[in-house]
């Protein structure tokens, strides 16, 4: 579902205020960023991982930061999960 380059919307920006310990920038709602990277990490009070993303559109204060996807939505489906496909012609 997710991948590098990917355009994504920010559906959650309420973060705690420990949140500028470890980032200098959060995303904010209904804002369009870009998957730089991604990686599980420890989720916060949790024994679990979650899935984060490294944005291309925000500095941070250490390479390692990354946001819970949970925080995401997909800017738009692709084409193949929508079934459609580009024709190569008109049709007729």
């Amino acid at each position: 579902m997710w991948h590098e380059g990917q355009q994504i919307i920010c559906t959650n920006d309420r973060f705690s205020g420990a949140v500028w310990e470890w980032t200098s920038s959060v995303p904010r709602a209904g804002v369009i960023y870009t998957i730089m990277g991604m990686d599980y990490l420890p989720e916060w009070g949790s024994a679990g991982c979650v899935l984060g993303f490294r944005l291309r559109e925000l500095p941070t204060l250490s390479p390692r930061t990354y946001f819970s996807a949970w925080r995401f939505e997909p800017c738009a489906f692709p084409a193949y999960a929508t079934g459609n496909r580009r024709r190569e012609r008109p049709l007729a």
